[in-house]
């Protein structure tokens, strides 16, 4: 027998394709930001297989996770303005210029009123447009701070921009 005969006689595989479960599976770990092992270990492919069987399911997946990281570093991003806002709210509702009855003596609430909370001055804030002047005013945030105020401005955004 010759090698032609003997190449004909060989049992071929037939290819198999990635069905629909697996790919929408892949697309929504990739998606979550796991590493391609993983992704492989629970799809139950190779990791060979899986890119070249997957790669538009890979890509998408890349491309969905980095959007929804940066939406999530935009909520959490503050401007110059609020921080520096913030900073001067922070320092006003610590001093003697916060009543117990009045509210704070500074800045007003959303009532119209003296605020009673950090979070209800800067709220009123926003809503008359959020402007503060920031000139010759350091760009240099204390990260702890920061931290606090990304958390207020955030808390802001998701319960009255969305």
């Amino acid at each position: 027998m010759n090698r032609k005969q003997k190449r004909a006689q060989r049992v071929r595989h037939p290819k198999l394709r990635p069905s629909k479960s697996q790919r929408k599976q892949v697309l929504a770990l990739t998606a979550e930001g796991k590493n391609r092992e993983l992704v492989a270990t629970e799809a139950g492919v190779s990791i060979a297989k899986l890119r070249t069987d997957f790669a538009s399911e890979l890509d998408q997946g890349r491309k969905l996770a980095a959007d929804k990281k940066a939406d999530e570093e935009k909520d959490e991003a503050l401007t110059m303005e609020e921080y520096h806002y913030l900073d001067v709210l922070t320092d006003s509702f610590n001093s003697h210029w916060q009543d117990a009855t009045k509210g704070n003596l500074l800045f007003a609430g959303t009532d119209g009123k003296g605020a009673r909370s950090i979070e209800d001055a800067f709220a009123a804030w926003k809503k008359r447009g959020g402007r503060y002047s920031v000139t010759g005013l350091s760009s240099k945030f204390d990260p702890d701070r920061a931290k606090d105020f990304a958390k207020i401005a955030s808390d802001y955004r998701n319960k009255f921009e969305r």
